[in-house]
């Protein structure tokens, strides 16, 4: 081949890479920078992920932002590249990964006294050890729990379940926040739970105002059979 012709071919493909590198860069989309308060730190995560409903309150997206806790390169633009070093995949506070993405003594794993050994408490729980799951076969079928007992922890669930369907069905909130609220208020009368839920006002003594029954589905109808 002419040497003059190598010349053209070589400067044709520089042309061609130009092009398409040119026509990548115009699709991407601007780039959307945040400084979060903790970190001082830019990311151009936004960039791609404006708009994703914050976890929780308690970790805003201006003082947390996306690295802190998910990992990931946080000035780059390429998906793949960005999302190389991600912890726990859509998950950062996976077990496994837990303790680097959420753990610090400021952050969940500082002292008891403090309340802060959340990582601690969680990893030890009966709910992420098969402690719980073997408590939950032998409450269904050990038959050392009364049936009042399980009366009560059916009818608990039931009400949970028509909360749910009062609020999150509807669309008045969503699963996430739904959850986080419960966990939030603990062990209180749903009444209570749904009147906090709902902005309600409570008075000391005043009785409570809810009842959950009504129509549930797959449940007889009273008289029927069926």
């Amino acid at each position: 081949m002419k040497p003059d012709r190598q010349i053209a071919y070589a400067a044709l493909a520089l042309v061609i890479v130009m092009a398409l590198a040119f026509a990548r860069q115009a699709d991407a989309p601007a780039a959307k920078s945040i400084t979060p308060s903790l970190t001082g730190r830019p990311e151009l995560c936004l960039t791609c992920h404006d708009g994703i409903e914050e976890i929780s309150a308690s970790h805003p997206q201006e003082a947390f932002g996306c690295v802190t806790c998910h990992g990931g390169n946080a000035l780059a633009l390429d998906a793949d590249l960005a999302h190389a070093g991600m912890r726990g995949g859509k998950n950062p506070s996976d077990f496994r990964v837990v303790e680097a993405s959420c753990g610090g003594s400021e952050c969940h794993s500082g002292s008891a006294e403090d309340q802060r050994d959340h990582i601690h408490r969680s990893t030890t729980s009966i709910q992420a050890t098969y402690a719980g799951a073997i408590a939950q076969v032998r409450r269904s079928f050990g038959g050392q729990y009364s049936p009042l007992y399980q009366a009560a922890y059916m009818l608990g669930g039931l009400q949970i379940r028509a909360l749910r369907t009062e609020l999150v069905t509807s669309g008045k909130m969503s699963d996430r926040r739904f959850h986080d609220a419960i966990l939030r208020q603990n062990r209180i009368p749903i009444a209570m739970l749904r009147a906090a839920l709902t902005d309600q006002p409570l008075e000391r003594g005043g009785p409570p105002g809810w009842r959950f029954y009504g129509p549930v589905p797959g449940a007889a109808r009273p008289g029927t059979g069926r």
